[in-house]
């Protein structure tokens, strides 16, 4: 099927029959595009320099006083304690009691004792423990020969010697936590010659890229620019010519300047007021802590162990924040990720959706007000689900515009939109490859028949590779392995199979399920049911176009299979669908139009729907996040007025339509459905009038 942006160039020429792809053109695309993918795969596996830091204990600044360094990773890298005898036996003997010679963790704190290391000496006798375990008690060399307390501990072993001889060895891991070096010892009243402690803290994820690595990613990049211009030389030549959407009229490409203003309107105001998100905060301190810690980690769990492979969008909101925190200057990415995915839905997804679509008002504003129900609750504040949506609105329409132009070029750009996904959501950006499966197949044997293996699948494979430039720009497969088996250690770490947890969050009575969250999921859901339901009894939705109506609803509900594998199971994910949902309210809108369901008793099931879904949907309550919660009416409980709950009353109205539905069916003695009575328009092609002629013979579905 042509559509709007592949109908026949009316400029002479030749046609596809009659051009050929030059050989460079073919050759040039096929080596580019493999060397981009060869230097892309290599990233991960190239050097990088590490920032090492390594902190003495006394120092000339400080002394003998205690010295606080919290470590994220809790144990340093490696340990080197040495205390000379002199200063020990100094300590014994001006101490009443037993005395600290040296400890990682302070006096009093809670299970210090237990997790730490800690020296003492009391009447000439030296004691040590680590990690709760006594290890050695040694009496201390008499006074004259030179003599020091040892203890080194490394990730492979663990050593204390007094005088020469070993206390105490341990082969393996036995680190002692250390949040600081804390001891009685004083340089005003001890001798600490030779006395030093040293420890390097676990710095493995910051680092920062070697020459090696920039180079390889600035000509991976370069090869992929290449690549895709030789491909679309290729293209041109083999594909079909398009006519470029700003030669159709404006009524053609389905635009409407009231509706975009409306929505755009919506999503500033909202910006300006609306509710934060339940990340923000969260999100905020990541970012903030690249500073310190010279990496993108997690500054509140996983012991602050890198977001790579997802850390670049946080790297961009580090960049961003550190203009300003206000609130209004945080949003205003969000906000323009907003603004761009309605355009990109009204000017690129609904148009091609079919020519009713175009020229359907209702289908128009059902997929802004579906937009906005999803984008206004979940997609307000830092949450990476914009990136998301906007990545699989492009890799959904770019594929089809392959599809339609049988050009491999949008191929990469989907291929390219879905690998920059922000977050494990952003699988969902993978779905539009699985639903066109069967056409990519047949366009890709097309291809290899005309230019060849290489030159089909080069471009296609740096495209889709490009993106480990920037995932291992500055960590290694080995820092990556590492972080992501810490966090699935630790957890949420849920398997696909408990995706119900994040459904029984949605119909629970918290923020995961309140109103502004279940009611869009819910509306998500009935419109995929009906027009699924229209498109197999008809076989197609009058108006629509078939393949893309297929490939629609079949990568929506991909979508939410695709999402079962995602290791959390929080409802803030259903933002990712904001733009793939408003294409299937727009079909939905078409799938139930007075010129599709022309019985009543059709409209009255469907009302029922509709009004079933909304009642379940305001059976959750009224709540937000954090501040965003102060003096909302019904944050506890759901809406109701008077002691009647919003639910009832919409359950109610549901059950009264049911009623209608079945009396309707009931007066229908032919088993025919009766139609609705319609006046006659002026204009006979707009959506929801009868036809001038012949509509009353036909039979109604």
């Amino acid at each position: 099927m042509l559509t709007a942006d592949t109908e026949a160039d009316p400029r002479p020429g030749p046609g596809p029959t009659d051009r050929r792809s030059r050989p460079t053109d073919r050759l040039l695309a096929a080596v580019l595009g493999l060397l981009s993918a060869v230097l892309a795969l290599s990233i991960p596996f190239l050097p990088v320099v590490q920032n090492t830091a390594t902190v003495t204990w006394p120092n000339a600044t400080t002394g003998t006083a205690p010295l606080n360094a919290p470590l994220v990773a809790y144990r340093p890298e490696s340990l080197t304690a040495v205390v000379g005898c002199d200063a020990i036996r100094s300590l014994d003997d001006r101490s009443p009691g037993r005395a600290t010679v040296l400890s990682t963790t302070p006096a009093g704190a809670p299970d210090g004792d237990t997790v730490g290391l800690r020296v003492a000496v009391a009447d000439g006798v030296v004691t040590l423990d680590n990690r709760g375990q006594r290890i050695a008690t040694a009496p201390l060399p008499p006074p004259g020969a030179p003599c020091t307390l040892t203890f080194t501990s490394d990730f492979g072993s663990t050593t204390a010697t007094l005088g020469g001889t070993t206390l105490y060895e341990f082969a393996g891991d036995g680190r002692p936590q250390l949040t600081g070096i804390h001891s009685d010892l004083d340089a005003a009243l001890d001798p600490m010659g030779g006395t030093s402690v040293r420890f390097d803290t676990d710095n493995r994820y910051d680092t920062d890229a070697s020459t090696l690595k920039l180079v390889a990613g600035a000509v991976a990049i370069v090869a992929l620019f290449g690549s895709l211009f030789f491909l679309r030389r290729t293209d041109d030549a083999d594909a079909r010519r398009v006519v470029h959407g700003r030669r159709l009229a404006r009524r053609l490409r389905g635009q409407d300047d009231l509706r975009d203003a409306v929505v755009v309107g919506v999503l500033v105001v909202w910006a300006l007021i609306g509710s934060m998100t339940s990340d923000d905060g969260y999100i905020l301190d990541i970012s903030r802590g690249n500073d310190t810690a010279g990496y993108i980690g997690n500054y509140h769990r996983w012991f602050d162990v890198p977001e790579a492979p997802f850390g670049w969008f946080y790297q961009l909101y580090s960049l961003w924040s550190g203009v300003s925190e206000s609130v209004l200057w945080l949003r205003l990415p969000a906000l323009a990720m907003g603004v761009a995915s309605w355009f990109l839905i009204s000017r690129a997804l609904l148009p091609r959706l079919g020519t009713r679509v175009r020229r359907s008002r209702s289908a128009g504003w059902a997929a802004a007000g579906v937009f906005l129900c999803f984008w206004l609750p979940f997609n307000n504040g830092l949450r990476p689900e914009t990136v998301v949506v906007i990545a699989a609105l492009v890799s959904f329409v770019m594929l089809e515009r392959a599809l339609a132009t049988r050009r491999l070029l949008p191929v990469a750009g989907a291929l390219a939109a879905g690998a920059v996904a922000a977050t494990p959501t952003g699988l969902i950006a993978l779905a539009p490859f699985l639903a066109a499966a069967r056409p990519l197949l047949r366009l890709f044997t097309e291809r290899v028949r005309s230019t060849g293996w290489a030159a089909t699948f080069g471009p296609l494979l740096a495209a889709g590779l490009i993106v480990l430039t920037a995932v291992f720009g500055d960590q290694t497969l080995a820092a990556v392995t590492e972080a992501t088996r810490v966090r699935q250690d630790i957890g949420p770490n849920l398997p696909w199979y408990q995706e119900l947890a994040r459904y029984d969050l949605l119909f629970s009575d918290s923020r995961d399920g309140s109103l502004q969250r279940r009611f869009p999921v819910l509306l998500l859901w009935l419109c995929m049911i009906v027009s699924t339901i229209v498109l197999l009894r008809r076989g197609r939705i009058p108006g629509a176009a078939l393949g893309f109506a297929r490939r629609l609803l079949t990568s929506t509900a991909l979508s939410f299979a695709v999402l079962a594998l995602t290791p959390t199971k929080w409802t803030h994910h259903f933002g990712a669908f904001a733009a793939l949902a408003s294409g299937v309210a727009a079909l939905a809108a078409l799938a139930t139009s007075t010129g599709v369901l022309r019985s009543r008793r059709n409209q009255a099931l469907f009302l029922a729907a509709v009004l079933a879904v909304t009642g379940l949907a305001f059976r959750g309550p009224n709540t937000w996040w954090y501040v965003s919660n102060w003096g909302v009416p019904w944050f506890d409980k759901p809406v109701s007025v008077g002691g009647i709950q919003a639910t009832t009353v919409l359950l109610v109205l549901a059950f009264v339509s049911l009623v209608v539905a079945g009396v309707e069916h009931l007066r229908s003695t032919s088993g025919v459905p009766r139609p609705v009575r319609r006046t006659l328009g002026r204009r006979h092609g707009r959506i929801g009038t009868a036809r001038p002629s012949g509509s009353g013979r036909r039979r109604s579905r």
